[in-house]
């Protein structure tokens, strides 16, 4: 009988950087009741490592838990840490992993800049969730409350997990998202309170800029707005609004990294008005050869990135 491990590289990070603040990383396996099964300690040299974790013979198929943490970040909240579950297959297992195709689905659905303004087109995003597997062709439509027999919108969902459509609503009126996936099964969401003023923020990720439009609706136009951009909680965009109109604003990323921009619209009280995330150049994240590069910005505890190198699905076979 062979023995069968889980191999894999380190990566730590400070911010963007390879990190030199630690010299070892704990790694640890743990099953789905969080019971600990494994715990090594790997060094590490200018933030790179790399190891071996050996299974017992005996493992059960199931869904297991790799994470990996360095000394420093203990310091730091525990969302640093990486976790990452991975699918065991035992042949000699009297268990066996079956996938749950009748767990129940539900759904969320977000507003794009979270506002939901009268007479402006708004791009919602609807998510989809589910302790088994999610619908693979599933589709909505979004009506009246008072008059579900009219549908004003159709679409399609892109994959198991998200879709999207475009609306403009009416002051007044109530609206709710119907989803129905292949077997017929149904469920049904109230979209938010239609408002009667308010400011909607709609953006477009290009590879040369992040597009981005101010809609507002029944506001006072000598109001002064200021748009904070961050990413990784460090400013890398802020501009001053005092008029509210169709203008399109223009962010280049030629001075930007790889990431998601955080856009945040203020008024004069430093309230939140309006708020949207977007990918910066997501393209260019299709590297064949990967590789590293230092900037100025970081963040304040370190980032483990764990490359579990067993099958390109991460699954593993115990013989």
């Amino acid at each position: 009988m062979l023995q069968a491990k889980i191999c894999g590289l380190l990566f730590v990070f400070d911010g963007y950087s390879p990190s030199t603040i630690s010299t070892n990383v704990f790694v640890e396996l743990y099953d789905q009741n969080k019971k600990q099964i494994s715990k090594k300690i790997y060094p590490l040299i200018n933030g790179k490592g790399s190891g071996s974790i050996s299974l017992p013979a005996d493992l059960k198929e199931d869904v297991y838990y790799i994470r990996a943490y360095t000394t420093w970040m203990g310091n730091f909240s525990d969302d640093f840490n990486e976790i990452m579950p991975i699918t065991v297959y035992n042949p000699s297992s009297p268990e066996k992993l079956v996938k749950n195709t009748s767990a129940p689905w539900k759904a969320a659905v977000f507003p794009e800049s979270g506002t939901f303004i009268d007479g402006i087109n708004t791009k919602f995003a609807v998510r989809l969730q589910s302790k088994g597997e999610t619908p693979t062709n599933w589709s909505g439509f979004i009506t009246e409350t008072q008059n579900q027999q009219t549908k004003l919108v159709t679409f399609k969902g892109f994959d198991q997990n998200v879709g999207s459509f475009s609306f403009t609503p009416a002051i007044g009126k109530k609206y709710q998202l119907t989803l129905e996936d292949e077997k017929g099964i149904k469920e049904i969401i109230n979209l938010p309170e239609v408002a009667s003023s308010g400011i909607n923020l709609h953006i477009q990720s290009q590879s040369d800029a992040i597009m981005f439009i101010l809609k507002g609706k029944n506001i006072d136009q000598n109001s002064k707005y200021k748009i904070i951009g961050t990413i990784n909680n460090q400013l890398v965009y802020k501009a001053n609004v005092s008029n509210i109109s169709d203008r399109i604003y223009s962010i280049p990323t030629n001075q930007l990294v790889n990431g998601i921009l955080n856009l945040t619209v203020f008024d004069e009280s430093e309230n939140i008005v309006a708020q949207r995330l977007c990918f910066v150049q997501p393209q260019s994240l299709k590297l064949k050869h990967p590789s590293l590069k230092g900037i100025s910005l970081s963040l304040k505890s370190e980032t483990v990135i764990l490359l579990t190198l067993i099958t390109t699905h991460l699954c593993l076979i115990i013989w």
